[in-house]
């Protein structure tokens, strides 16, 4: 259904090319990040978005979850947004108790996914893909050379 409409990412990527990446990529478990590190001056979507629809966004990665066979999704929040932690946090509990998140969502066997929080380290530079990855696994944020992109070798 992706492919037939052809969903492209920001940077003009097929999404439903990216995902079968993901999906067929070594490694036994995979992630869903999304990248809430917004770092440009005066810009507010993901603050606009986490604060007016977050339920919107957290469907998009859980949708992103069963189409790639992750169930684990990451929010890669900027740290000046730490603020948010707990009106996000209860975001997701009221999620999970409708069992839109956790163990067998919707009551569909072995549709486990889960959303954290983690956030970033206040750098620019940490809104880009790979070194994002990089921060998220605790390591100084600069960008991976590519190849490999991070969509086959990730977190």
């Amino acid at each position: 259904m992706i492919r037939n409409h052809r969903l492209l990412s920001i940077n003009g990527f097929p999404t439903a090319l990216k995902w079968r990446f993901c999906r067929n990529a070594d490694g036994e478990k995979h992630y869903v990040f999304c990248n809430a590190d917004e770092g440009e001056p005066g810009t507010f979507k993901d603050r606009v978005i986490l604060t007016e629809r977050p339920q919107l966004l957290f469907a998009g990665m859980t949708i992103a979850g069963y189409a790639i066979g992750s169930d684990e999704g990451i929010l890669y929040l900027r740290y000046e947004y730490k603020f948010m932690e707990a009106q996000l946090k209860e975001v997701l509990q009221q999620l999970r108790d409708k069992n839109l998140l956790g163990k067998n969502i919707t009551g569909k066997e072995g549709f486990d996914f889960d959303i954290r929080i983690q956030f970033g380290g206040g750098a620019y530079v940490c809104g880009e893909e790979s070194a994002l990855l990089e921060s998220a696994e605790g390591k100084r944020g600069e960008p991976r050379d590519r190849p490999p992109f991070p969509v086959v070798k990730g977190y």
